[in-house]
């Protein structure tokens, strides 16, 4: 089983470190099954990732980034409530194409996919 050293929740997310929750979805989505030590990395051997871990969760990341990235990209820009609060707040400013809104302007391109 993988053991994932972890800091534990902080500010209402599964993690403090971006990168720990990011791999914790990771394994998930992989449906690798792991388990999470508290004690930090710290403990972990060497202080950091054995090199075949890495190995792992560098192959998942790219697998995920690959094959997951136009599902991320429609939960983001095509679901109301996600769009208003990220995508919807980057582009207030910004003027788009043929008076249309930059939800629109997305949606018609990822269409396209």
């Amino acid at each position: 089983m993988i053991t994932l050293y972890t800091f534990g929740p902080h500010f209402g997310l599964p993690d403090g470190s971006p990168f720990v929750t990011k791999t914790m979805l990771l394994l998930k989505f992989a449906g690798l099954p792991y388990q999470e030590n508290r004690q930090g990395y710290g403990r972990a051997p060497k202080g950091k990732l054995p090199p075949a871990q890495k190995a792992a969760a560098w192959a998942i990341e790219k697998m995920c980034e690959e094959h997951l990235y136009l599902a991320l990209l429609a939960t983001r820009w095509l679901d109301d409530a996600n769009f208003a609060r990220g995508p919807a707040q980057f582009f207030k400013a910004v003027p788009m194409p043929s008076g249309r809104s930059s939800k629109a302007w997305f949606a018609a391109k990822l269409r396209k996919h």
